[in-house]
């Protein structure tokens, strides 16, 4: 029983993490193709359908139940902002077997099943709807990964007797919303999601210089196991009193941290969000790089500075930030109107 009972759990983690890298692929396809800002749509879907604080925020029917909705939903909903085109995702990721063929159509097939049942969800309906499946090979097999995608063109649904009505403005919110809350700073960005009415209060934030552009960076403990047990893991999220935390890490043998960051000049916009809830100031926004070919350029030559990371064309950051970043000794900070946190430290 144990060996079975151990094979089930090594299955079972192997299935949850090409779930995650399918979304993970399924965000990255989806970038590439325009569609910059994307939310969970069961989150937008959710909080649409139970507004909090706002009388413009839409009403539905109490007719309408969670059970008249298709028993499954896609994972993603996404705006490109180039063309103003809203397209729903369903991402799926499979571990395959060295000498197995992936079952693509089939799998392409149930995911568009999961996503075409939505068009008339949704007001206004989405233009693209995509399924996209991802498959990962043994380390030692020989086969290259996979991911395969199809985005047929939308069928004509007969017009539903309701509809939840949602704006890209709400999609930025939940993306940016989403951002937020992994650098730490959760009532942030529920209230940005939400668009709840809050009081802001001064923030202040490390800044990154990523040759020659300014990102508002929080450490996400999270990502690293490390930081939870070591005896120095005290360090607020906007590093009032953590500069010496973060040293005394690095001499205790901890390599690097994981960051989350946001472009300062898009913070500002989330700032206005917040101040006017009721508002569209992301909707206004766009972030746009310095750098011509910004995605052209080798990542070593792009991130000096002690940063390995990605930056994404939303003016979102990922990495990890070492020891000889010289943010540790410049200690460069500046101040954002947020909503207040009620635990500003991380115990």
């Amino acid at each position: 029983m144990q060996p079975n009972a151990s094979r089930f759990r090594k299955d079972s983690a192997r299935t949850a993490a090409a779930s995650r890298l399918g979304e993970a692929m399924a965000l990255l396809l989806m970038a590439d193709r325009g569609f910059i800002y994307w939310d969970h749509l069961p989150s937008l879907w959710t909080r649409k359908m139970f507004p909090t604080g706002h009388t413009e925020s839409v009403r539905v029917p109490p007719s309408v139940t969670t059970t008249t909705l298709p028993s499954r939903e896609p994972d993603f909903i996404f705006e490109q902002p180039s063309t103003g085109n809203i397209g729903l995702a369903e991402a799926k990721g499979h571990i395959v077997t060295a000498g197995n063929s992936p079952d693509y159509k089939s799998d392409l097939a149930g995911a568009l099943g999961q996503v075409l049942p939505w068009t008339h969800c949704l007001n206004p309906s989405p233009t693209e709807n995509y399924a996209i499946s991802s498959y990962y090979q043994e380390a030692n097999a020989t086969d290259p990964t996979l991911i395969a995608f199809t985005d047929p063109p939308p069928r004509k649904e007969a017009d539903p007797e309701w509809s939840v009505s949602y704006t890209p403005d709400d999609i930025r919110r939940g993306n940016y919303g989403a951002w937020l809350i992994g650098m730490g700073l959760q009532q942030t960005g529920q209230a940005l999601r939400s668009r709840d009415d809050v009081d802001p209060s001064e923030r202040k934030l490390a800044i990154l210089d990523v040759q020659g552009e300014d990102f508002a960076i929080a450490i996400n403990r999270f990502l690293c196991p490390c930081l939870f047990t070591h005896p120095f893991s005290r360090l607020t999220t906007d590093f009032d009193g953590g500069w010496e935390t973060v040293r005394n890490w690095f001499q205790m043998g901890v390599f690097a941290v994981p960051i989350f960051g946001i472009a300062v000049n898009v913070l500002r916009s989330i700032e206005e969000a917040i101040a006017e809830p009721k508002g569209s100031a992301l909707q206004r926004s766009r972030y746009v790089s310095r750098r011509a070919n910004f995605s052209k350029v080798k990542s070593t030559e792009l991130l000096p500075g002690g940063f390995a990371g990605s930056i994404f064309p939303d003016g979102t950051l990922f990495g990890f930030l070492d020891r000889s970043s010289p943010l540790w000794q410049t200690e460069k900070q500046q101040s954002f109107k947020l909503a207040e946190d009620p635990q500003r430290g991380i115990r």
